[in-house]
């Protein structure tokens, strides 16, 4: 019976402990957002589901270098960590810093390296052989890294990227 209520208490501790961390998340976004709504363009995070649904089909595992593009409270941050090989790196763009503090203060995982720098630093991207991870709202970020390939989801479908996505950027 002991163990039972032990097993209980450890998983109430575990469930209250996540909650914790989602509304601090939460609250992290709510007031970058309110102070900075014009490079956020959100009101909330990206939930964990979220996040598994916009890489869910995307060919990250055999990789070694992953870069995001704007990480934010990190949803999408932790689902690449747990996707990346040991051996892989997560170069993470962000720049707003009270992110950058969230996000160092949130993660220990010495595979990310955490970059305070804007999209418009990013046209040595363009020679990178490596998969770029983007989630903006951002045509110049996207113009300046001159992708080749596009990954369109839902349904995780790969086409050679034109012009014409700008406009599915801009409405992102």
């Amino acid at each position: 019976m002991i163990e039972i209520m032990m097993k209980s208490i450890a998983t109430y501790r575990s469930s209250l402990a996540e909650a914790m961390k989602g509304i601090r998340s939460f609250k992290t976004f709510a007031f970058a957002a309110a102070s900075d709504f014009r490079n956020i363009a959100s009101v909330a995070p990206s939930s964990r589901h979220l996040a598994r649904a916009m890489l869910e089909g995307v060919p990250i595992s055999g990789v070694r270098t992953v870069v995001e593009l704007g990480a934010g409270a990190g949803a999408i941050t932790r689902v690449l960590l747990k996707s990346l090989q040991p051996q892989a790196t997560l170069l993470a763009f962000e720049i707003n810093p009270e992110f950058i503090s969230y996000l160092q203060e949130s993660f220990s995982d010495p595979r990310l390296v955490l970059l305070n720098a804007r999209a418009e630093s990013l046209g040595a991207l363009g020679t990178y052989e490596g998969a770029v991870i983007m989630v903006t709202h951002d045509e110049g970020a996207v113009q300046a890294l001159s992708p080749e390939r596009v990954i369109l989801l839902p349904d995780g479908d790969e086409d050679l990227w034109s012009e014409q996505y700008l406009d599915l950027v801009s409405l992102a």
